[in-house]
This record gives structure tokens, C-alpha cells and sequence, in this order.
């Protein structure tokens, strides 16, 4: 054997252990990747999963007190689509918990309750229920929830607030909060697919929403607001789709403007987009936007016939275009102070660079941003600011619950005296000098009254412009005309009745009597009383209750034992007078009649 030979053999031989160990390794690792092939399921259609392919659909976050729902927390699914889908290995959380399901599925188009083990009994007449070991636990005041699949991706989750309820009765508990459009629940997230369930049981597990595909009208523009010479805020009549809203081609504006550079949906009720132009908007010349292919929460398109407006230019805020209108600085015990506004302009306003202070003894004045984002105040329409406006609908009556702005924080108002200002680009727009003792001297209890404007016409701090609300009212008119309000073009004054005669029988027609009033100026107080035509005492109506500049009082025939007064003529006798001690009397007659066999 050559020396060459004989060195190839010693090496091949000296090789041959590195070379054995080198193919066991290799066959280590081939059989573990085929060891990690055979654990991963023959269905591998959960990792192919999309975003809204399972929504949470329904959300019992408080049950106490229960209105006719079992006595604890749930949370429905909902499969949006047309095949069963495993849930093994998906992952469900909120805040404090996750759970992950085991070998559970849901089918096509399927509701599926979520509770806690201990309570699936309680949930098993209403469908199918999944109960977990750990405690489903939304809570009440918000929480974010979620669900992933095997593979870690978010299929849909949801951060609520108790401020979707948007009925402070419902938030109080026992409701539900359901899902307008389950297939949209991202691209429509938040308050603006979200509501109290309208079920008399408080809610609908396992069948279909109560509020499911609700819109209120067909969707349609109703403002294009020019915010600066490149941006204009478009409004619409109700919430919109974000993911449609946001395309920018499906905007167009005249006059070679041409299509935005962005379009975006503003927060919280989107109910308006903010479009921006690369070319300045002139003011010499008239425009309007057009929009197209937008949807609403419920899938709805905006219709041909109503997608277009002319701009309408937004003026600044001078003084006097805004007016403080009512101040509650001495709230009740559990209530909170608010201020309103009153738009005394012709124009729509934009709030955004206006600015709240309040300046008593407790310190430097400083400057409350009424809102960070554009809001704009319609023309003749009222506003209540306040840190919690849910609080101030629950003590006093709102006939319009959308006239009210949360502000971030208010400034302290001090109860003795001080001073509310409103402050835009550095202008005073408008500053009311407010003190305790401009409530009326009979009203004992000044807490939780708020004052009143009394006149638009007359300058803010013109002694006797602001007065106490109304008892009949509640003591405050918060997002309303004012009970104190004094009507310029009012002339006839004094009592009035609706109709002479009347006939409490429950037919529908003229079952009450209604006694109207109205006052040049605000009445100290009232005393109403009823009277047979013989002069008996028959009920008093009203007494010593302080008035509003105008309104209405009822009698139902009733007399002070609440029994039905005999047919007959009565008379209503009225005494309103003043801290004068001024007394006017009013006296009417009128017939208690009833239906003839």
C-alpha cells in the first residue's frame, strides 16, 4: 500500500465517529419537526381566521339589579360566518383573566354564551352555553375584552364604557350591551355600534339582537362645515363606517379642489369626517362636496339623493356670538356644577378654540379648553358643559339629552360668589359675575338650584338678567329654553285656559284642564286654587311654588281627598305675587262636564 493510500485510509477511518454522530443529529431533527407536523391539527382553518369572523356580540357586565335576565355576567359570541369554527386553543380576555378553550367549536352563524361554570344552569334555556373556570368579569363601569385564535391573532375585541348605555337608567344595571352589525364590529367600534338592548328582559342571549341592523333614517350628508381654507368637516345624520369613511376618493369637491388628501372619521360618535385639500379653498368662490359608496354601522349606503352639500363658511367667535346662559355652582350633595351655553349667532360655531374660567377667591384665574377636538355649536341651540353630564340627567329633566359636552375637568366654581367667563383668541366673548345671593329670597335651599338667563337682549350682568329656576321645572333647565326666559315680542300676560270645559273620563279628549300662564317678567311666587261656584274649596293646585316666565299647569278633577269633583261650573282662583309684597289675582271659570248616556 502507497504511503498516499495508507493516509487516506487513516483518515476515512479516524472520520467515521464525526461522520455517525453528524446523521444522528440529522435524524434528531427530522424527527422532531415531523413530531411538531403531527401536533398541529388536521383543521388548520383557525389560523386562517379573519377579524370579525367571531364577534363578542353581547355584553351582561352588570346584572344587579336583573330586570328578567338571570343574576350574573355573560358574554356572547357570534359566528359571522357559514362554516363551524374550533375554538379549541383560542384565548378569551379581559382585564383580569383569560381563559382558553378546550375541545368547544361554534357553528355557522351560531350564538354562544360565555359565563362561569357555576352559572351555565342559569343560561341553558336561552342556547348554548360554554361555562369557564375563571370568571367571565366585565365590569361595569368598562373593561377591554378579547378573543384570539390558536395562532395569537386578535379575531375582535371590544374596550367599553358604561357610557355606551347612553340611558342612565339602563347603566344603572340589569342591561345589556348589544352589537348593532357583528360584521363590522371593528370597522365600527365603539359607541357608534353599541347600545342598551331594547329587549323587555334586558337582553337576548342566544338569539339575535334586539338593536341588530338598527339605523335610525337612511344615511345622508347634512353639513360641510369650511374649517380653514384646506379642511373641511363633513357631517352626516348618523354614524358612519369608519373603514368607507376613511377612502378619499370616495370624496370629490367642485371647482378643481378635486379629491382629499385624507379623510378622517372624528371620535366619539363619527359622525362627521375632517377632509383635507392640497389646494386652498378660496372664499370667492361657491362649493360643494360630494361623497359616495359610504355606509353606516348597519351596512346601510349613503343614497344618491342625499350625498352632497354647500359649504357653509364658519365665522370666528366675537364677542357676544356665544352667551352664558345658566350656572349651577352650588350643586346638590351627589351632583355636579354645569354651565350652559346658547349659540346667539346666526352661524354654526366651532368650540374648539374657546376656553372656560372661572375666577373666585381660591386662586389665579386658569384656562379650561372646552374641547380639543372641532365641535360645533349649532345657531339658536344650547350646550351643557360639565364633567359628567350622566349625573345632571339624572337629577333634572333634559328634553334634549344630545345638548351636553363632557368636559376633561370644570373649574371650581367657589358657592359664595365669583365669576364664569368665556375666553376665544384672547377676546372676552361673553362673563357672568355670579353670587349667592342673586337667588330668590323664598327659596330657602339654594342647593341644586341653578340661575337663569332671563334675557338675550340685555347685557350679561344687568342686575335682575339672571334669576333661580323655577320649582316648576325642578330648579334648572339644563340643554333647554330657561324657565325664567323673557320673550321679547311677548305681549299678553297673566292666566289662561285651553278650553272652558273639560271631562275626566279617560277618552282621550280633554281629560285634564289645562290652565295656561305667561309674565312680562318673573313671578316671586304662586298660589292656585279651585273652587265650586258656590265658593267651597275644592283642591289647591299649587302653593306658594315659584313660577316659570311661562307654562302650563294641569287639573285632573280631582279634589283634596282625590276623588272626583261633581259636574258642575268651577272657578280657579290665582294669586301670583312678588318680594314686594305686590299681589295680582286671577280668576277664571270653567266645566267639569261629563259624557251624556
Amino acid at each position: 500500500m502507497s504511503l498516499t493510500n495508507h493516509k487516506q485510509t487513516k483518515l476515512r477511518t479516524a472520520s467515521s465517529p464525526l461522520k455517525n454522530s453528524f446523521i444522528i443529529l440529522l435524524l434528531l431533527c427530522i424527527n422532531s419537526v415531523f413530531s411538531q407536523q403531527k401536533a398541529l391539527p388536521i383543521n388548520s382553518y383557525n389560523c386562517k381566521t379573519k377579524l370579525d369572523d367571531v364577534s363578542i356580540n353581547e355584553i351582561l357586565a352588570d346584572p344587579n339589579p336583573p330586570i328578567a335576565l338571570p343574576k350574573a355576567k355573560f358574554i356572547e359570541l357570534k359566528n359571522n360566518t357559514n362554516q363551524t369554527i374550533s375554538l379549541k386553543n383560542w384565548v378569551y380576555s379581559d382585564i383580569n383573566n383569560h381563559f382558553t378553550f378546550k375541545n368547544d367549536s361554534i357553528k355557522a352563524n351560531e350564538y354562544l354564551i360565555i359565563c362561569a361554570e357555576k352559572n351555565t344552569d342559569k343560561f341553558r334555556s336561552y342556547g348554548r352555553v360554554i361555562g369557564i373556570s375563571q370568571q367571565p368579569s366585565p365590569r361595569g363601569s368598562g373593561d377591554r375584552l378579547s378573543i384570539r385564535n390558536e395562532c395569537g391573532t386578535i379575531i375582535n375585541h371590544v374596550n367599553y364604557t358604561d357610557t355606551w348605555y347612553r340611558n342612565s337608567s339602563k347603566k344603572k344595571g340589569g342591561w345589556t350591551l348589544e352589537l348593532i352589525n357583528p360584521k363590522a364590529s371593528s370597522s365600527c367600534a365603539g359607541m357608534q355600534n353599541w347600545d342598551a338592548s331594547t329587549d323587555a328582559s334586558g337582553g337576548t342571549p342566544g338569539r339575535q339582537n334586539s338593536i341588530y341592523g338598527i339605523s335610525p333614517e337612511p344615511l345622508k350628508v347634512t353639513q360641510a362645515i369650511l374649517l380653514d381654507d384646506t379642511s373641511i368637516l363633513l357631517s352626516f345624520n348618523h354614524t358612519i363606517e369608519q373603514n368607507s369613511a376613511s377612502i378619499v376618493s370616495n370624496y370629490t369637491l367642485n371647482n378643481g379642489i378635486g379629491i382629499p388628501l385624507s379623510a378622517i372619521p372624528t371620535s366619539p360618535y363619527f359622525e362627521c369626517v375632517r377632509l383635507t385639500f392640497s389646494t386652498p379653498i378660496s372664499n370667492g368662490n361657491s362649493y360643494q362636496i360630494t361623497a359616495q359608496n359610504i355606509r353606516d354601522c348597519a351596512g346601510n349606503k349613503l343614497s344618491n339623493k342625499d350625498n352632497s352639500a354647500e359649504l357653509t363658511l364658519t365665522k370666528q367667535i366675537t364677542k357676544g356670538d356665544i352667551l352664558i346662559n345658566e350656572v349651577l355652582f352650588n350643586p346638590n350633595q351627589d351632583g355636579v356644577d354645569f354651565v350652559e351655553l346658547y349659540n346667539h349667532s346666526s352661524n354654526p360655531l366651532n368650540l374648539k378654540d374657546l376656553f372656560l374660567i372661572a375666577t373666585n377667591k381660591n386662586g389665579l384665574p386658569k384656562l379650561y379648553p372646552i374641547t380639543k377636538e372641532t365641535y360645533l355649536l349649532k345657531a339658536k341651540h344650547y350646550l351643557v358643559l360639565s364633567t359628567d353630564p350622566d349625573k345632571i340627567k339624572q337629577h333634572y329633566h333634559t328634553e334634549n339629552t344630545n345638548a351636553f359636552l363632557k368636559m376633561e375637568s370644570l373649574p371650581a366654581f367657589n358657592n359664595g360668589a365669583g365669576a364664569v367667563i368665556l375666553i376665544s383668541d384672547s377676546v372676552r366673548i361673553d362673563q357672568f359675575d355670579y353670587a349667592d345671593n342673586m337667588h330668590s329670597k323664598l327659596i330657602k335651599d339654594r342647593n341644586g338650584v341653578s340661575l337663569e338667563r332671563v334675557s338675550f337682549q340685555h347685557p350679561t350682568n344687568e342686575p335682575g338678567n339672571f334669576k333661580s329656576a323655577s320649582s316648576a321645572v325642578g330648579f334648572a333647565t339644563p340643554g333647554y329654553k330657561n324657565s325664567q326666559y323673557l320673550d321679547p315680542n311677548r305681549s299678553e300676560e297673566g292666566f289662561s285656559l285651553a278650553s272652558k270645559t273639560f271631562s275626566p273620563n279617560a277618552d282621550g279628549f280633554e281629560d285634564t284642564l289645562q290652565i295656561n300662564y305667561k309674565f312680562a317678567a318673573p313671578t316671586g311666587a304662586a298660589t292656585i286654587r279651585i273652587f265650586s261656584n258656590l265658593g267651597v274649596p275644592i283642591k289647591k293646585l299649587i302653593n306658594n311654588q315659584t313660577l316659570a316666565a311661562e307654562g302650563m299647569i294641569r287639573w285632573d278633577g280631582l279634589n283634596e281627598r282625590n276623588k272626583r269633583a261633581a259636574v258642575g261650573i268651577y272657578i280657579i282662583y290665582a294669586e301670583v305675587f312678588d318680594l314686594n309684597g305686590n299681589v295680582r289675582k286671577y280668576r277664571k271659570s270653567c266645566v267639569l262636564a261629563t259624557q251624556l248616556d
